[in-house]
């Protein structure tokens, strides 16, 4: 309940926590019952059902490394690059041993290895600050845009959060680019890279004059939870226009200075693919 007296930006209002109480009683999440509200019959059944998680992403994938000596488990990473020979964890090198499975890769201490195994990418699919500390971990400047040349794609790496990418993949769409997207990136498909900053900058004028998220169904762009097409047309639209910051997309893109194209075959490029 702290979060109802922070004095950060945005202010959560009395008026904004009468608004929310008043729709979830219209719902029927909430009773209201001689001035105290309490969850009612479809509020109980909400929270005691696994919908509730249902925009949990399923555990990804992950590889046990196994000291042979001891049996302990000395780390859990993403995968094992096994023609190295051996790899670097926590300061220690271990050599590869033959063996295992996909899910465990079997070690043993020894070798002057300096390769680290790769790492699953712990994000959050709205947050663009996660994406910032990676690449300033990269020692990469926001002036230049970071791309890929995968096959037929170009890979930008936008580090502006799932949401965001979304908005920009739904413009550059309309300017007939095919493209995908993801929390760090978004794959264009063709030769773009002479037009890409100034597709993106038309994109972004144009999602700030017509918001993307102000008339299409959420639910099909991102996991918005499955009750918001629920709330009132007020609430909806309040939501709409906060998810879309106007201010900082447009500083993001002005800032853009120059396309960097990283080989994806070098050290940066292998890490940057890890985040694809």
């Amino acid at each position: 309940m702290k979060s109802f007296l922070s004095t950060a930006i945005p202010v959560i209002s009395e008026t904004c926590i009468e608004e929310a109480l008043t729709d979830m009683v219209q719902m029927g999440f909430v009773d209201k019952k001689g001035g105290v509200f309490q969850p009612a019959s479809a509020g109980w059944d909400f929270i005691e059902s696994s919908k509730i998680y249902s925009n949990i992403q399923p555990t990804p994938l992950e590889v046990a490394l196994v000291d042979v000596d001891s049996g302990k488990v000395v780390a859990t990473v993403a995968a094992v690059d096994s023609h190295l020979g051996g790899i670097r964890v926590a300061g220690r090198s271990y050599d590869l041993v033959p063996g295992g499975s996909t899910t465990k890769q079997r070690v043993r201490s020894g070798g002057e290895h300096i390769d680290s195994p790769r790492y699953h990418a712990r994000w959050l699919p709205y947050a663009f600050d996660i994406g910032a500390s990676l690449a300033g971990l990269f020692g990469l400047e926001a002036s230049s845009l970071i791309a890929l040349r995968m096959g037929d794609d170009l890979v930008l790496m936008t580090w502006l959060g799932r949401l965001m990418n979304r908005v920009l993949a739904q413009g550059l769409r309309k300017q007939g680019v095919d493209v995908a997207d993801g929390p760090f990136h978004l794959a264009v498909k063709g030769s773009v890279e002479a037009t890409v900053l100034d597709l993106l900058r038309d994109t972004v004028r144009d999602a700030i004059t017509n918001n993307p998220l102000a008339s299409v169904n959420l639910e099909r762009m991102v996991d918005v939870g499955p009750h918001f097409e629920r709330l009132s047309p007020t609430l909806q639209n309040k939501a709409r226009e906060d998810w879309l910051d106007a201010d900082f997309l447009t500083e993001w893109v002005n800032g853009i200075a120059e396309l960097r194209i990283i080989p994806a075959d070098s050290e940066l490029g292998a890490n940057l693919l890890a985040l694809v």
